[in-house]
């Protein structure tokens, strides 16, 4: 089962060019006196900066890729600009032990319980800009996973 909201990334680089537009026209309207970019003393271009940090710093990596349709899980967060800071993982389906998605005022992030070599740790990625029908598929598929690994643990204890 495959996951991706990789279409949004249009809209955020618009986004992103719209302000820089806005940032380049700025600086042109500092130099011509009685222009509205006086009273804001050309850091518009900062002011546009700041409101793009801000927006990352709350909602987290918005690209989102689940690829669930092998024996390894593979789940992919960057930012939209760039993946330059891409987070990649690569996790074996008898490995994941649980998951819980949280859902703040500004930020939807999934966490996903696993084992690696014999320790349990906690993988969380950011979910923001899923639709709701991604996310109960997302919710369905890591839902099939665990329980599949449920079973299987089970038949290894009465094995044993």
């Amino acid at each position: 089962m495959k996951i991706s909201n990789r279409k949004i990334r249009t809209w955020i680089r618009l986004i992103a060019l719209v302000l820089l537009i806005t940032s380049i026209a700025d600086l042109v309207m500092y130099s011509i006196e009685g222009s509205l970019s006086n009273y804001a003393l050309g850091y518009l271009g900062l002011i546009s900066l700041g409101v793009v940090t801000l927006v990352y710093v709350f909602t987290g990596m918005p690209i989102f890729k689940y690829d669930a349709e092998t024996e390894m899980v593979e789940i992919t967060s960057q930012f939209a600009l760039s993946k330059l800071f891409a987070k990649t993982s690569y996790i074996n389906k008898k490995d994941i032990t649980g998951f819980k998605i949280t859902e703040g005022l500004l930020r939807k992030k999934l966490e996903i319980n696993l084992t690696k070599n014999g320790q349990k740790v906690v993988e969380d990625y950011s979910i923001t800009f899923l639709s709701a029908k991604q996310l109960a598929t997302l919710k369905e598929s890591l839902q099939t996973i665990t329980e599949a690994n449920k079973v299987d643990s089970y038949k290894d204890y009465l094995f044993i």
